[in-house]
């Protein structure tokens, strides 16, 4: 029997092999790496062992040569899920697999099922050739081992003790790939997203400002640091370790002056909602109270991705993270706004798309028929757009509502442009919304959201704002 357990949990290793590797370094998701998160799936792969030692004591209660056909059925299937990674490695994320590629890689899914079954049913194999594979699966399942296990965890959320002061309340909204060209037309706000429109009357609307990074893995940092720094990394010990700026040595992000050391220096509370980035590790001394949200779930990498998206297509993931920060954004907004720098980093409108036509939230057989039927790529992002512009409605009235919204000052801007329209990716929108503002300005001069630091500390010392600092 104990041939047989060898089996079980080489085919667990080998069949987990994908979601091993998804830990690695090289990805998004060891930045938003929580204990329990990790600890949940390693239960379920555990489970899964169980069940497979389970499936083999019955077989082998029936005979010795059903648990031989049994096992050789689980070695077939077994490397699936990573064949499926290695398919991912070459062709990239599956939603942008050429047809030809999807239609082919799902019928030599189908073929490996079908050997499994067969080779179950039909052929008789010896407990030499048993011992033979686990001989072979050794290796390979010792390095996805070595990849799954992880010693380093983030604790992704931060609640401490408010400080409570009557200052004027600064929100920093950052919407991932909120698109200027989609955004704006003819130097206003387009009329199909009218809580944007509605907004635009009572700020500076700047139409020609710019990021200094095409990703956002390259914006974010120096947005918050106002340093084009030449290398930004990320490690499993160290997230966002930056160099190339005076002096060069690397040194972790929190070590240079930030937005967020200088409203903590300024005594305000650093109220964060944001995604996939590791704000809580690097910034956790700064932020009072603060959640992030992983880049999306690690089975998405874990599963074959053509199996994982009918399970639980990743925009069900996405639209939860959005719905999470609006409604954790409204309460805070409620409870306590003033003295509170709002810093929100949003998933949206960036894809997968997970809004309808009116912006509300597509359900799940909606989100499962863009995997197998394509549709017009601007038809989706303007729909993203409607719901971002709804999400959006919905925090201006929540400050209305808890009458903070006139003497806020308000910052929308995007980390990039929106991706595959051959826009420049650097090209941003910036509104500012002044206290008690109430006019509207049409802002043509070049502004950088990078100068987004010094703007803001101008602000914390002096109470002043001047735009002229983001023209820099």
């Amino acid at each position: 029997m104990f041939l047989y357990i060898q089996i079980a949990l080489i085919s667990t290793i080998l069949f987990a092999g994908s979601w091993c590797l998804s830990n690695s370094t090289q990805n998004f998701f060891h930045l938003c790496l929580s204990f329990e998160s990790y600890a949940s799936h390693v239960g379920i792969w555990i489970g899964v062992f169980f069940v497979l030692c389970l499936v083999q004591l019955l077989a082998f209660k029936h005979s010795r040569n059903t648990a031989n056909k049994l096992s050789l059925s689980l070695l077939i299937l077994s490397p699936l899920n990573i064949l499926d990674y290695g398919m991912r490695s070459i062709f990239g994320v599956t939603g942008s697999w050429p047809k030809g590629i999807v239609i082919s890689w799902g019928i030599v899914t189908i073929l490996i099922l079908i050997t499994a079954i067969v080779a179950a049913w039909k052929f008789t194999v010896s407990e030499k050739v048993i011992k033979k594979a686990i001989a072979v699966g050794i290796f390979p399942s010792l390095l996805f081992l070595y990849y799954g296990i992880q010693t380093s965890f983030l604790d992704l959320t931060i609640e401490k003790k408010i400080v409570k002061a009557d200052k004027t309340p600064v929100h920093l909204m950052i919407f991932d790939m909120l698109s200027v060209d989609f955004l704006i037309m003819n130097g206003a706000v387009n009329d199909e997203f009218p809580q944007f429109k509605q907004f635009s009357q009572d700020c500076d609307l700047h139409i020609n400002a710019y990021s200094p990074g095409i990703t956002t893995g390259e914006t974010i940092p120096r947005l918050l640091t106002g340093i084009d720094f030449k290398n930004v990394t990320h490690n499993k010990d160290d997230p966002w370790v930056v160099s190339g700026h005076a002096p060069s040595k690397p040194r972790q992000i929190a070590d240079v002056a930030n937005i967020f050391s200088i409203a903590d220096d300024a005594n305000y509370n650093v109220f964060l909602q944001a995604f996939a980035m590791p704000y809580t590790t690097a910034f956790s001394k700064q932020i009072q109270s603060g959640q992030v949200f992983p880049y999306d779930s690690l089975w998405k990498v874990g599963l074959h991705s053509l199996i994982w998206p009918i399970l639980n297509p990743g925009g069900l993931a996405h639209q939860k993270t959005a719905d999470s920060i609006l409604s954790n954004y409204k309460e805070r907004v409620i409870s306590y706004s003033s003295n509170t720098f709002f810093y929100s980093h949003w998933n949206i409108p960036h894809p997968p798309y997970i809004y309808d036509s009116k912006g509300k939230n597509l359900g799940v057989w909606e989100l499962r028929k863009q995997f197998v039927k394509k549709q017009d790529a601007r038809t989706l992002f303007r729909n993203q757009l409607r719901g971002t512009d709804r999400i959006f409605g919905e925090l201006i009235s929540a400050m209305k509502n808890r009458k903070s919204y006139d003497k806020s000052l308000i910052i929308v801007t995007a980390d990039t442009n929106v991706d595959g329209f051959e826009y420049d990716m650097k090209r941003v929108p910036i509104l500012i919304k002044k206290p008690f503002q109430k006019r509207s300005h049409t802002i043509n001069s070049k502004v950088y959201n990078i100068n987004m630091k010094e703007f803001l500390k101008e602000f914390f010392l002096t109470g002043k704002i001047d735009g002229s600092i983001l023209k820099r």
